[in-house]
């Protein structure tokens, strides 16, 4: 097969763009807008004239080129219009440059490569599809999440779709940091230059939560392309969390969206309650994978295991 190894200045992003629009398995990540904003740098590989291609975010650190899983980017991997098979797939890692020693990146769920490519590791995504109507959809919530429903409903806690996603963003900062210092100073940035860009690609949608007193009291923060929805951040301050408004921002934008033909991704979750509050909603799982291909030196993977 003949695949490209193309820097960032070599892509041509109408072509790269058209194919991850086409992609039997697109995903918004991939889209070269957005790989701009959430990724400190990126190359590619890119197969055929931009029939199948991989995009590659990296680093460099020590001294070593190493690829990344962005924040803010669930799943990378092989984006193909014609097929998604084993057999692409591995020709893609076995295209991919030496100069990367490192490899650790999350892979949508049809860029499973074959056994003896790294070590891999499978993760869990949460997705409910919105093209059955409201009361067909509604049917599958489980009990608590019906409960929270009225719960918040009686306590007046109100959604609102058009919110201001940079007061969301803020709300989430205030009541989160504590929980994922992971995410840095410079991350939030970022995200507030990806709601920002996002805007002006008719992409993003935001979801605010108002108490009976008019506060802020939760928020979401949507993406949007022609294939789903995906949940990119959320949370309800602790008031919120108590009358159950989260499950009544969920209910709004599923009645919002039912009888369209979109799935609804929630970005996981492995973590268990977060995992049974999408499923109470109906979403189902779906398998992707985090691969690691660690080509170090032997001294500095005992730092990287």
């Amino acid at each position: 097969m003949m695949i490209e190894f193309l820097h960032r200045d070599e892509i041509d992003d109408s072509r790269w763009d058209a194919c991850i629009n086409k992609a039997l398995n697109s995903l918004i990540y991939a889209y070269s807008w957005y790989l701009d904003e959430v990724c400190d740098d990126w190359d590619a590989l890119v197969y055929d004239d931009y029939k199948a291609v991989m995009p590659l975010p990296h680093r460099r650190k020590w001294g070593f080129t190493y690829c990344y899983q962005p924040f803010f980017c669930q799943q990378l991997g092989v984006f193909s219009t014609t097929e998604t098979g084993e057999a692409l797939v591995a020709a893609f890692f076995s295209a991919l440059p030496a100069h990367y020693t490192l490899f650790d990146v999350q892979l949508n769920s049809f860029s499973k490569p074959g056994t003896g490519i790294g070590v891999l590791k499978k993760r869990i995504n949460y997705r409910l599809p919105l093209i059955q109507v409201y009361e067909k959809i509604a049917s599958g919530y489980n009990n608590n999440t019906k409960r929270n429903i009225k719960k918040a409903e009686a306590n007046k806690i109100v959604p609102f779709e058009n919110a201001d996603p940079y007061s969301v963003i803020a709300m989430y900062r205030r009541n989160y940091a504590d929980k994922t210092p992971e995410i840095t100073d410079t991350d939030y940035d970022r995200l507030t230059r990806l709601v920002s860009k996002a805007i002006k690609m008719g992409a993003l949608q935001a979801w605010g939560l108002y108490d009976e007193h008019n506060s802020l009291c939760g928020g979401a923060i949507f993406l949007t392309d022609h294939k789903n929805l995906y949940y990119l951040l959320g949370g309800a301050d602790d008031a919120g969390r108590y009358n159950g408004a989260m499950h009544t921002l969920f209910d709004a934008l599923i009645k919002r969206y039912a009888g369209l033909d979109l799935v609804l991704d929630f970005e996981g979750s492995d973590i268990e309650g977060i995992a049974r509050f999408y499923a109470g909603l109906g979403a189902k799982p779906l398998s992707y994978y985090h691969l690691r291909i660690n080509r170090l030196p032997w001294w500095l993977k005992l730092f990287k295991k």
